[in-house]
């Protein structure tokens, strides 16, 4: 299925600084990676939805879900190393 996902695990992604008022509380404006799409993550592929919104791995913040695919903006592919050195933080 990831070949209809914009993002694959391990992607760089930067996220945008305004998420909208029902999202305030979420981390905006920073680095993250992806570790997955909610089929990815639950195996359910039966809505388009579910490969279009992801959970991050943010930059000082940890993990984190949803956002939306319109939300964040690939830097580089490939950085999972990152998940872990974030998390040693």
């Amino acid at each position: 299925m990831q070949d209809t996902q914009k993002f694959v695990h391990g992607d760089l992604v930067t996220i945008a600084r305004d998420l909208g008022p029902k999202m305030r509380h979420f981390p905006a404006g920073k680095r993250a990676v992806v570790v997955g799409s909610c089929a990815d993550l639950h195996g359910n592929y039966s809505k388009a939805r579910d490969t279009r919104c992801y959970q991050l791995c943010v930059e000082g913040h940890g993990r984190t879900a949803w956002y939306d695919e319109c939300q964040i903006s690939l830097v580089e592919h490939g950085r999972r190393d990152l998940i872990l050195e974030w998390v040693r933080e």
